[in-house]
């Protein structure tokens, strides 16, 4: 069986990338917490983060496929989004100390028992070889609330 298909240039993956993120070193971070013991508004009500997406378990939801889909487990995410970002380190850092730290008794006792992780998302245009420190202070504070971390980094340079 003969197939036509292509992998994508970085110019084609580029163009089917979000417009408004051409040229820009953009970071995403996001915080997710799957497996959650207790009803994910719980978190929104205690923590009052904004733009969090829950799911709750039982509950259905309808895919991109149009097909109905029941949640297995309750999920809570909060993502953010950084442009220009040509030091992640730094916006990591500030995205502990804006959401977490300020929720730590609280993060730790929720997170302690669940899947949580952090990912860390850079799209990256400055040249081809993209560099990803966290420190350990970053990496010791994550630790502390048992966070797994999730690193894509895409290097879109040409």
């Amino acid at each position: 069986m003969k197939t036509n298909i292509t992998p994508l240039s970085k110019k084609d993956l580029r163009n089917n990338l979000r417009k408004d993120n051409s040229n820009t070193d953009t970071l995403f971070i996001n915080l997710c917490v799957d497996n959650l013991d207790i009803d994910p508004n719980i978190i929104l009500k205690k923590t009052l983060i904004k733009n969090a997406y829950i799911e709750i378990k039982g509950n259905s939801i309808i895919n991109k496929s149009g097909i109905k889909i029941q949640n297995k487990s309750n999920f809570w995410s909060i993502e953010r989004k950084y442009k220009n970002a040509t030091i992640p380190e730094k916006y990591i850092s500030n995205f502990i100390k804006k959401y977490l730290i300020p929720n730590s008794l609280f993060f730790k006792k929720t997170f302690k028992n669940s899947n949580a992780k952090l990912q860390i998302i850079y799209y990256y245009y400055k040249s081809n070889n993209p560099g990803l420190l966290i420190s350990k202070n970053t990496i010791k504070l994550l630790s502390e609330y048992s966070l797994e971390i999730e690193l894509d980094i895409y290097c879109l340079f040409e």
